[in-house]
């Protein structure tokens, strides 16, 4: 595949994602009317089991894919990704899905900080500049 060929599917499934991502946050605000939060979160959980296996089958993968080499720092990530879960769908029960969006989408900002910070990683100074154009008219 050309570099022409792969730029225009990775745009492709870009906006996939974000199409999907914004049908999910729909789904979760017409179900948290009627369904607790958590009941969400696990179904959620359950069914993404099955998209993740049939990849580690497909891939000739399964079960060794599922084992890892760091359990505390997966229980870790495990234990931020349930509380982001949790958050994010709790902020899709009590916000309009616009303003719940724009939200999210403000942690790519916030993560420039805390990267340099907590991780010591080197930022250049066109990060800056363009996160200091965010938001301005």
């Amino acid at each position: 595949m050309n570099e022409r060929a792969r730029f225009l599917q990775g745009v492709g499934l870009r906006l996939l994602a974000a199409f999907l991502m914004t049908a999910m946050s729909a789904a979760v605000r017409v179900a948290a009317e009627t369904v607790p939060v958590g009941q969400i979160m696990f179904w959620r959980s359950w069914v993404a089991v099955i998209p993740i296996c049939m990849f580690l089958v497909c891939t000739r993968d399964f079960p060794n894919g599922l084992r890892t080499r760091r359990p505390a720092l997966h229980v870790t990530r495990s234990v931020f990704g349930a509380f982001t879960m949790a958050m994010s769908f709790v902020s899709l029960a009590y916000l309009p899905i616009a303003n719940a969006m724009a939200l999210a989408y403000l942690a790519p900002v916030l993560v420039l900080p805390l990267a340099a910070f907590l991780l010591k990683e080197p930022l250049v100074w066109g990060f800056w500049a363009s996160c200091s154009c965010c938001g301005r008219r």
